[in-house]
This record gives structure tokens, sequence and C-alpha cells, in this order.
């Protein structure tokens, strides 16, 4: 991965995400976690993530979940990708309780980032309360 083109399929799925919160969540989990270059790759290629000519991009949520349930990858990148089918509302991933433990303090902040924005706190700019960034 180039990073002209991890930078264009973020912006495409963070336009892809606008104006739904949990699209939202899930994209900034996602594309801004730590181990976003690992899973960039495994994503395409497993079709969970697709972009195409035109700059758009997206998450397909019938693909993400088999990738997540993969036994193939790191118990960090399953957490993550859990995280994210778990901010999609797809069911099926283990509890919240049992992911977060297992990654870093970054991926974390991130997490509860992305869960203020999903009960819609950057609308009321109080995201800082919650992780103490922007």
């Amino acid at each position: 991965m180039t990073d002209s083109t991890d930078v264009l399929m973020s912006v495409g799925l963070e336009r892809w995400a606008r104006g739904a919160y949990d699209l939202e969540a899930a994209v900034m989990m996602l594309t801004r976690c730590s181990l976003w270059p690992r899973l960039y790759n495994e994503l395409l290629a497993r079709n969970a993530i697709g972009y195409d000519d035109f700059g758009n991009a997206w998450i397909d949520r019938d693909e993400i979940l088999p990738v997540a349930q993969d036994n193939g990858m790191s118990g960090g990148e399953r957490r993550v990708l859990w995280l994210v089918v778990s901010l999609l509302s797809l069911g099926g991933a283990p509890g919240v309780g049992d992911l977060v433990p297992g990654i870093g303090d970054a991926d974390t902040s991130l997490f509860l980032h992305a869960t203020a924005h999903l009960a819609g706190w950057h609308q009321r700019d109080r995201s800082l309360t919650v992780t103490g960034a922007a």
C-alpha cells in the first residue's frame, strides 16, 4: 500500500460514511487504527472494502464479518475488526469487554472517540470529555 492509496481509500470511505454516525464511527475506527496499514491489503483482497475509478469507496458488510472471524490474523487485528463490526451493528461480535483489553492504548482511545461520535457527542463538542483529543 502506498501513502496515496491509503489516503484515497480513507477519504473515499469517509465520504461513503458521511451522515450516518454508525458508518462514520466504523470508518474512523478502521482507517485511523494503528493496524490500518496491515489490514488494508487483507480487507481489499477479501472484498471487505472496495473502491472504484471515481474515488468511491465502501465497506461490504457481508464480507467484513468473515474477515473478522479469520483465525489467520493476529489477535489485535481481529479485535479491531470486531470493534468495527460492533460499530456497524452487524451482530455476532464478542462483547466489547472482551475486545478492548486486548488492544493498545492508542486504539482504545480511538474506540472511545468513535463511540462518542456514534453517540453524537461531536455535534455538542463533547468528544474531548471522553477522549482528551479532538
